[in-house]
């Protein structure tokens, strides 16, 4: 199959868009026993860095 037609103009090519998923995820304060004492872990906020390749066979319609 030809990607450009006379008669019927450009035909778009299958192509690959990344989403980019990352994130921050808030874990509350933690306190754990630890022997004959107690540990606390502050509340805080992890960055994760995701995300995926989504392949589509035809135009975008912004």
């Amino acid at each position: 199959m030809s990607y450009y037609s006379a008669s019927r103009g450009h035909v778009a090519r299958p192509h690959y868009d990344y989403h980019d998923t990352s994130h921050y995820d808030w874990h509350p304060t933690e306190v754990r026993r630890h022997g004959n004492h107690y540990d606390v872990q502050p509340g805080h906020w992890d960055f994760h860095r995701e995300g995926h390749w989504d392949r589509h066979s035809g135009r975008h319609w912004y």
